[in-house]
């Protein structure tokens, strides 16, 4: 999100968020080139729209809302197990969760 801000604060013009623009300013190209491959990592169904239409879904944090959960309901009710099972007072075991999430990432492929 820093580099995109970044972006926004240095092109407010939309129109200059695609690749081959501006060709004459190399910190730029640089800047929109990262943030297409993080876009690419990170918000992987953004991927197939224009780097400017994904910078924008972004920004305005609909792909959020548009996301499908399924591959995360997993997680999502370990989390809840794990907040249920823990009284207020009681910290919550972070390498206890780290495991978990890594042992599911392993084993399915997420």
């Amino acid at each position: 999100m820093e580099k995109l801000y970044e972006l926004k604060a240095h092109a407010p013009d939309k129109e200059q968020w695609v690749l081959d623009y501006p060709t004459h300013n190399y910190p730029m190209q640089v800047r929109l080139k990262q943030l297409a491959v993080l876009v690419k990592v990170f918000v992987a169904e953004l991927a197939e729209l224009s780097l400017r239409q994904s910078l924008e879904a972004v920004l305005a944090g609909d792909f959020i809302s548009d996301r499908n959960l399924q591959p995360y309901m997993r997680i999502l009710a370990y989390m809840y197990s794990v907040m249920l099972s823990k009284s207020v007072a009681e910290s919550i075991d972070l390498g206890e969760i780290d495991n978990f999430l890594l042992s599911l990432i392993l084993n399915s492929g997420l």
